[in-house]
């Protein structure tokens, strides 16, 4: 009986100490991994990094994509899928994106080109260029609004072949340099064009 006794306490002893081991392997699964947290603390750093130069963000609105052209500016690339649906389009001043304020400061070449369901754009008060082409082919757009006065460059075809267009309202600006050949090529026999008088030779 001692014999089985003795049996018996060596298994319960073998037992134990499986269920031991079994225990501390769980233990260690559940043990938090140093480096992934750092890994991940450094991801979180990264997605709060002012994006780099060159590189395309877009804001809350969802309606342009955005080029990143300084610590602080941005210039619309194109229009959203989102957007493309808008018949009624609004370029905002600032946009809000990663935390950050960025002024919209120019509108890229081919912005817009060739949307069919446009048909009225207002332009924010920051921006200072738009691009060659940026609303070319544009067929229904009718009004052209820039609320600011800080414009100074209209691009090559800018608008041309807008055959709608009737209402350009740029009377606020008063720093205008420069419009590129064609810019108002193709537009509406019928168009209005408010500017400061000393510009209104060079739109046309």
């Amino acid at each position: 009986m001692a014999f089985a006794s003795e049996t018996a306490t060596a298994k319960q002893l073998k037992d134990a100490a499986d269920a031991l081991d079994i225990a501390m392997k769980a233990l260690e699964a559940k043990k938090p991994d140093n480096n992934n947290d750092n890994n991940n603390g450094n991801n979180g750093n990264n997605n709060s990094q002012t994006p780099a130069i060159g590189s395309v963000i877009a804001d809350a609105s969802g309606i342009f994509n955005y080029k990143v052209t300084g610590n602080d500016t941005v210039e619309v690339k194109n229009m959203t899928a989102k957007g493309k649906a808008k018949s009624s389009v609004k370029i905002a001043k600032t946009i809000k994106a990663n935390g950050k304020t960025y002024k919209v400061t120019a509108i890229a070449a081919n912005a817009l080109k060739g949307n069919k369901k446009v048909t009225s754009v207002s332009i924010g008060s920051n921006v200072e260029k738009i691009g060659k082409k940026a609303f070319a082919n544009c067929t229904k757009l009718k009004t052209v609004t820039v609320n600011g006065n800080k414009l100074k460059t209209i691009g090559k075809n800018a608008f041309s072949g807008d055959k709608n267009l009737k209402t350009v309202n740029l009377k606020k600006v008063k720093t205008l340099k420069t419009v590129g050949k064609s810019a108002f090529k193709g537009v509406s026999k019928k168009i209005t064009v408010r500017v400061p008088k000393r510009t209104k030779k060079q739109l046309m």
